[in-house]
């Protein structure tokens, strides 16, 4: 042990010696009986030939914990969840469409919601144009079987579901998809698998126009046409088969506009028994051949079109009616 300083203060207590030194922290110093001079007005100790010191390391206090011991913690709720919450959804089908809707956006008249949310992740410069633009943020999202996940915040929501591309095999909008409202706690994932037996809703897409024909019993309406060719860029043809009625050698069909929409049609045509029948001559030039000519409907109007069927019996017989064209919906559709 080095020399003590001369600004070392050291008194006896207790047969130990207190040593403290200026700047260092106190050290305990235990002494055997020795002769020392007392310093800072302390007294000697009994007197000894050579004075023996053992350096004691400073004794750190730990503080006694609050806790119980170990085996009797009491049970503590889980720390609160933070962050945004999660919508998990694995659709069992083609052709499957996600979106999660805050509460407050959703509107249960709004008859071609699903679509719009659908168009907008399709077709956004058409749908924003239509009225939809404050759905953009919540456009629907591809739904797999491998399952599709959306983040969105904390609270009430609508889960919707649709199956796309349904109406030309069911020939009409039914059990085409799911809705259900949530509310999500911060961090939640929520799981979905929606199998076609759980498409117990409803969703609508905007009318397309009627085509009918004269049938046995008159004039029979045979369905909507140019179904989802909503814009020009998904113009197209679609063919119906039916069974029309053939009268002195004609076969007569029409097209009515019952929407505000407007109607593009750009060609006609219709074929039995591979054979193509002609369009009357007093039929308009543009719906000939498919040429870009586009011949218009609006709300409330309606064609009719004479096909010439000659040397075919009157009765009724197998026909494929293909229509060319597309249709815009007129202004917002809310």
């Amino acid at each position: 042990m080095g020399q003590l300083n001369r600004g070392a203060c050291s008194t006896w207590k207790d047969g130990l010696l207190m040593i403290r030194l200026d700047g260092i922290v106190p050290t305990l110093v235990m002494l055997t009986l020795a002769t020392m001079t007392a310093s800072c007005g302390g007294s000697a100790p009994p007197p000894d030939d050579q004075p023996s010191v053992v350096v004691v390391p400073p004794i750190q206090t730990i503080a006694a914990a609050d806790e119980p011991p170990p085996g009797e913690w009491p049970d503590k709720p889980d720390p609160p969840r933070t962050g945004p919450a999660h919508v998990a959804v694995a659709c069992q089908f083609t052709d499957g469409w996600v979106s999660v809707l805050p509460t407050e956006l959703y509107d249960p008249g709004e008859e071609f919601l699903m679509q719009a949310l659908i168009g907008l992740a399709e077709e956004p410069s058409f749908w924003e144009q239509a009225g939809y633009g404050r759905f953009r943020d919540h456009r629907a999202t591809r739904c797999t079987d491998r399952g599709t996940t959306v983040d969105v915040p904390t609270g009430s929501h609508y889960l919707l579901i649709g199956w796309a591309n349904q109406f030309s095999v069911k020939g009409q909008y039914r059990d085409n998809g799911y809705l259900e409202q949530i509310t999500l706690q911060p961090g939640e994932t929520r799981h979905f698998k929606i199998t076609t037996d759980r498409l117990t809703h409803t969703w609508l897409c905007i009318s397309c126009p009627y085509l009918l024909a004269h049938g046995a019993g008159g004039l029979d309406e045979l369905g909507q046409v140019l179904v989802d060719r909503y814009t020009r860029r998904r113009k197209g043809t679609d063919v119906v088969q039916a069974q029309v009625a053939v009268r002195d050698g004609r076969v007569t069909l029409t097209i009515a506009e019952r929407e505000p929409e407007i109607t593009h049609l750009d060609a006609i045509e219709v074929t039995t028994a591979n054979r193509r029948l002609s369009l009357a001559l007093a039929a308009p030039a543009a719906l000939r051949q498919i040429d870009g000519q586009d011949l218009q409907l609006s709300l409330g109007e309606q064609l009719d079109l004479v096909f010439e069927a000659p040397a075919i019996p009157d009765g009724l017989i197998d026909v494929e009616i293909h229509v060319t064209g597309h249709y815009e919906p007129v202004g917002p559709l809310l």
